[in-house]
């Protein structure tokens, strides 16, 4: 995520539900202050927005593993 071409990609990408979904994954990971697991729980908060559910429509709803 923090390679030059993955930032231009984001950068100049298209207003997608996907870019913004990559947009605040990197963002989070960008947070190298908090915990992991506060990471992994805004990573999965992320995953479980209804416009990310809408654009991965057919594939199967990933379940969020015990804290």
């Amino acid at each position: 995520m923090r390679t030059p071409q993955v930032r231009e990609v984001l950068e100049r990408g298209d207003d997608t539900a996907l870019c913004f979904v990559l947009r605040a994954v990197n963002r989070i990971l960008s947070d190298e202050k908090q915990a992991h697991r506060a990471t992994i729980n805004r990573l999965w908060d992320v995953l479980d927005e209804l416009e990310v559910h809408r654009a991965l429509s057919g594939q199967q709803k990933m379940k969020r593993p015990p804290a």
